[in-house]
């Protein structure tokens, strides 16, 4: 006999220590049907979890490889400190005004430069637009630094991109994200 009091409605007030009793009477492992979880019963989902994983990386690799090719790179590549990024020049050379610098938000890339601000700003001036690591044809860099979203870092890619291209006091344009880029700047003598 228990001594756990009964309510009104016959529920039983120890009704936490009996499942808990329950609980301990069953061997531990096994579930309702009372067949015991072992390796060998977790392969077919370890297998099916794996065929998922490479069926979605392979779909991830083809669909990337597709979207390649139906938007090909509109610019030029240049290396900066180990990382690969793209940009595009448009523009006459000689002008009496500084080049000017697009640089772009998140989850964008200098593509949308080209759809706006730079065909009429390329009417007067040399425009620079540059994908910023990690967005459009621009590598993210080595999977293993953190500092990669940093803007102060890609502030640092972009000053060694400008210094390659010999571009001096440049006019910089920063949409969204791409503002606090431009004010980590390393080179003061780059204008905001």
């Amino acid at each position: 006999a228990s001594s756990a009091r009964s309510d009104t409605l016959g529920w039983s007030s120890d009704l936490p220590g009996v499942i808990g009793q329950q609980l301990l009477q069953r061997p531990f492992g096994r579930c309702r049907s009372h067949h015991s979880v072992t390796a060998r019963s977790l392969m077919p989902w370890i297998a099916l979890s794996l065929l998922v994983l490479g069926a979605l990386a392979g779909f991830t690799t083809l669909e990337t490889r597709r979207l390649e090719t139906r938007f090909p790179p509109i610019g030029t590549f240049a290396e900066v400190s180990g990382v690969r990024l793209h940009y595009s020049v448009a523009g006459p050379e000689s002008h009496n005004g500084p080049p000017v610098v697009l640089l772009h938000g998140a989850s964008t890339s200098l593509l949308d430069f080209h759809a706006s601000l730079l065909p009429p700003l390329a009417e007067r001036y040399r425009v620079i637009a540059m994908d910023r690591p990690g967005h459009g044809y621009s590598e993210r860099g080595q999977s293993d630094d953190a500092d990669w979203p940093d803007p102060a870092a890609q502030a640092r890619l972009l000053h060694g991109l400008l210094q390659q291209l010999a571009v001096e006091r440049p006019l910089l344009v920063g949409h969204s994200w791409a503002g606090a880029v431009i004010v980590s700047r390393p080179d003061r003598s780059i204008r905001p």
